[in-house]
């Protein structure tokens, strides 16, 4: 039986970020991307949680994540499945922002989505066909958009939320309370969450705990310890850090780490 992983794909010279996760069940909790999410499933059901209902997405069929849209994701009755995912910058197609299911329906778009996956390395430099395949791929899916019209103008973000959501990024291990992140956007406390949750996607907690995953990532990655990696972020002990790392994640950070050692822990190795 396979063992669940998430691995991270390299996209040179792109400005994306590819993932494989095998064999996950999840569920994983309520999270949001900073990134617009294009992914197909490969194996098993993967469903999504949205405000306007869920969607079970089946092997070979497409998903599209907008940025900052609060969702939830789980396996079809606790079986595994497996996906893979393109992340995009937030803007690259900001129609697909407003489409009324993340399934997305438009026949050539799986296999322009396999075609990219093959082109990535080990593959020879490929960049002009890999960004012909996601202009194509984003072409193709906006054609099929059941009226491309928003229902109404994106409201501008509240620049105290702003302020609030840069402190909480910046240092996700510094605790603060509601009322210090109200007192920063110079708003009620009442009002801060409901603008929080409109820009963010996230609570405020759920916000800073995406935040501190984030920063984990990125400090496992440079090649710092698992268990200084989960207290530099705010995390109690490693327990804790393995909890909240698996139920974001899909796997728990030891296995993650074997799957993506960082360069340096690679190269050392080849040396041996």
């Amino acid at each position: 039986m396979s063992q669940d992983s998430v691995r991270i794909i390299p996209v040179p010279d792109q400005e994306a970020t590819a993932v494989r996760g095998s064999q996950l069940r999840g569920p994983f909790p309520r999270h949001a991307h900073r990134s617009l999410v294009l992914g197909m499933v490969d194996s098993g059901v993967r469903r999504i949680h949205m405000p306007q209902g869920i969607s079970d997405v089946q092997p070979g069929e497409l998903f599209i994540i907008p940025p900052q849209r609060g969702h939830r994701c789980s396996s079809q009755g606790n079986q595994p499945h497996c996906y893979r995912v393109l992340c995009l910058p937030p803007d690259i197609a900001p129609v697909l922002e407003h489409l009324p299911s993340p399934r997305v329906v438009a026949p050539d778009a799986p296999q322009l989505f396999e075609r990219f996956f093959q082109l990535l390395p080990p593959t020879p430099t490929s960049l002009p066909e890999r960004e012909q395949l996601v202009s194509e791929l984003l072409l193709g899916i906006v054609a099929r958009c059941p009226g491309s019209q928003p229902p109404q103008p994106c409201p501008q973000p509240h620049p105290g939320v702003q302020r609030a959501m840069h402190a909480i990024a910046q240092a996700p291990w510094t605790e603060h309370s509601l009322d210090e992140l109200a007192a920063m956007a110079c708003l009620s406390k009442f009002h801060f969450q409901r603008l929080f949750v409109d820009q963010a996607g996230l609570s405020p907690a759920d916000y800073q705990l995406q935040c501190r995953i984030s920063r984990a990532l990125d400090m496992i990655a440079s090649g710092m310890p698992l268990a200084e990696a989960g207290l530099a972020c705010g995390f109690a002990d490693q327990s804790h850090f393995t909890r909240a790392f698996r139920r974001a994640v899909g796997v728990p950070p030891g296995r993650f780490l074997r799957h993506n050692p960082p360069p340096s822990t690679s190269k050392d190795t080849s040396k041996g």
